[in-house]
């Protein structure tokens, strides 16, 4: 997974001008990353609905 450097003022301003923070950010790309290496089948999908639910 990528490394991102933190900076809160980014960040806010990330999340002004696209609707996600840097923390979201990595998130999406745990997601990306499990989507783009499996096909979605019904185990993946559990996998990512279980991911996001937290």
């Amino acid at each position: 997974m990528p490394r991102f450097e933190y900076d809160l003022s980014k960040s806010r301003t990330n999340k002004k001008n696209h609707g996600v923070d840097f923390e979201e950010a990595q998130e999406l790309w745990k997601i990306i990353r499990i989507i783009s290496c499996h096909r979605a089948d019904k185990r993946w999908v559990k996998i990512y609905e279980k991911s996001i639910e937290g």
